[in-house]
Parts: structure tokens; C-alpha cells; sequence
């Protein structure tokens, strides 16, 4: 006979299982990032930042939008503005029409920085991913976009079917 509470404890114990891959994963696939960055003299999160202020054109970004722009939450997003401040790659200017604003925008030096990161890093992810198919490489995103928007059921993602995938798990396969 079996109880309820063995069934939850080894889905909850396969679940942690699951959780544990992913974060190893993102260790050893961000592993390389900081390598290359560090040769570089910045971090991933300072490079996060660039991106995103170089994404958004050439009046640069309110300081207080640049968190909510980045791949991952930073609480200290001015600190970090501060240090690429200090490296020349950004410049700071306040808002003529509302000086409470300040524009963070990116310089030249972080231009180029960011320009010549961007191959490295796309050679890097294909690396990465070369031993995965596309329809594999779809799969999986389709899987992570997901996991992020279990928040959001609104979430408009591609149905697994469409991707070849079954929609339910077979817990006999």
C-alpha cells in the first residue's frame, strides 16, 4: 500500500533533483562567461548592464530602469553604473526637463567593449549548445520560458505539441 505522503515526498525529492541539474548546469555554462569577462577587466552583472543600456539607443536609460531591463535582479544597479562610470565605459547625465531623471548612457569605449564581447560570446554559446539539435535547443527553451512564467499563465510561449514533444509526463516512459 502506498501513502499519499511517500508519493509527495519523492516528486518534491525529484523536483529538487531537477532544480539541482539546472543550477549545476548554469554553473558550468557561465563558468566560461566569467572567464572572458574577467579577462576583460568587468563582471557578467557590469556587462548585463551595458547590454542593456546599449539596447536602449542613444539617449541611454534611466538609472532606476536599468534593473528592470537586466537578465538577472541586481539590487545595487547604481553601484554597479558607478564602477563603469569610474571604468569609462558609461556616462551619467541628468534630465533637462525633470532633474530628478538621470540618463545612463554608454560610451564609445563600452560600444566597443560590448561589440567585440559579442562575438566571443556567440562563439562561446554555440559551443555550448553545438551537441544539441534546433528542435532540442527549441524544446528547451520552450521548457525554461515556461518554468519563468508559472507566475504568469498569460505567458505566450509555443505549445509543446508544436515542437514534437508530448504535453503530459509519462511517468512509464
Amino acid at each position: 500500500m502506498t501513502h499519499g505522503a511517500d508519493k509527495r515526498d519523492s516528486r518534491m525529492s525529484f523536483e529538487k533533483e531537477v532544480f539541482h541539474n539546472l543550477k549545476k548546469t548554469y554553473d558550468k555554462l557561465t563558468f566560461e562567461l566569467h572567464e572572458l569577462f574577467n579577462k576583460h577587466g568587468i563582471t557578467l552583472v557590469q556587462f548585463d548592464v551595458l547590454e542593456s543600456i546599449k539596447n536602449a539607443g542613444k539617449r541611454g536609460l534611466p538609472l532606476l530602469q536599468i534593473g528592470e531591463k537586466m537578465i538577472s535582479r541586481q539590487p545595487d544597479v547604481t553601484r554597479i553604473v558607478d564602477r563603469l562610470e569610474d571604468m569609462g565605459f558609461v556616462a551619467r547625465k541628468r534630465d533637462t526637463m525633470d532633474r530628478r531623471v538621470v540618463f545612463v548612457k554608454i560610451s564609445r569605449s563600452g560600444l566597443t567593449l560590448c561589440e567585440e564581447l559579442e562575438g566571443l560570446l556567440n562563439d562561446i554559446h554555440t559551443d555550448q549548445f553545438i551537441h544539441l539539435s534546433k528542435k532540442e535547443l527549441e524544446f528547451f527553451n520552450h521548457i525554461l520560458v515556461k518554468i519563468r512564467g508559472r507566475a504568469n499563465p498569460s505567458t505566450n510561449v509555443v505549445e509543446l505539441s508544436k515542437l514534437g514533444a508530448s504535453t503530459s509526463y509519462d511517468s512509464k516512459k
